[in-house]
């Protein structure tokens, strides 16, 4: 019988640190695995104060010989404004779009369209990598919507390479300037058993908002970051991180939590 104590998270309390948009899901893997998720969102996703930039890009959309897009949010966030803008899926019959991730990759089809270039590992250096091998790519014109505080790796090296490319603010990441009361207390009483980070803007956002002397609290908590990048910026931050799976995903981090639970 599949009892909750049989369960392999059974009894695990887990603050998820996504932004309240993006917690359910997560949440919902983890409570079928047993576990207690505490949705406490550091960050949410606002529109750019100023759509001028992208409304340009859109007004040539049809000049663009590849669409970039590097988060679930970069990709709601532009076809909602490419579809206010009264534009038809025609209009990017002939760019090619390329997608960081399984996630970008199943949220683009969401919208209707399906990703020509997908790395096998899933972050920017790769993606970037995936894209230079194609020669096309030097004289490229590229349009790459994502936040305001987004990482300069492939504008960078995609400009270095050669290509023309348009970054353009699609949306703000904005943090949340404290903790609800209740997980506050519940950090204090130690009653959190784990953190998850599934991006370095969560982790900025919520170290900042537990403050100087907040990172205290977290002493023996376990902390799971989805990938590399987010690693290194937990790490700058001053925590240890106890958990990364080898694919930046929620399901293999879900799997990582679920084998070191296992082991430990």
């Amino acid at each position: 019988m599949d009892t909750p104590s049989n369960k392999p998270l059974y009894g695990l309390r887990v603050l998820v640190t996504r932004s309240r948009e993006q917690a359910s899901d997560l949440s919902t893997r983890l409570i079928r695995l047993g576990a207690e998720p505490i949705e406490a969102p550091v960050i949410r996703i606002e529109d750019p104060e100023d759509w001028t930039f992208l409304d340009q890009a859109l007004a040539q959309i049809t000049s663009y010989d590849w669409l970039i897009f590097t988060s679930t949010n970069s990709i709601d966030q532009f076809f909602k404004r490419f579809f206010e803008k009264d534009l038809k899926v025609g209009a990017l019959a002939s760019t090619s779009i390329a997608v960081v991730g399984r996630a970008t990759a199943t949220r683009l089809q969401e919208h209707g369209f399906i990703a020509d270039h997908q790395p096998d590992q899933f972050n920017a250096e790769a993606l970037v990598e995936k894209l230079v091998q194609s020669e096309v790519m030097k004289k490229a014109r590229i349009l790459f919507p994502g936040a305001d505080i987004a990482r300069k790796t492939i504008v960078d090296e995609l400009t270095a390479y050669g290509a023309e490319i348009l970054p353009v603010t699609v949306y703000r990441t904005v943090t949340v300037e404290t903790l609800p009361d209740e997980i506050n207390s519940m950090l204090e009483q130690k009653m959190i058993h784990m953190v998850t980070f599934a991006s370095s803007s969560t982790v900025r956002a919520f170290t900042q908002t537990l403050g100087e002397h907040g990172l205290t609290r977290l002493e023996g908590v376990t902390i799971a970051c989805i990938g590399p990048v987010t690693r290194s910026t937990a790490r700058e931050a001053g925590l240890f991180v106890d958990i990364m799976p080898e694919e930046a995903s929620i399901t293999a981090l879900i799997d990582a939590i679920v084998q070191y639970r296992h082991h430990s």
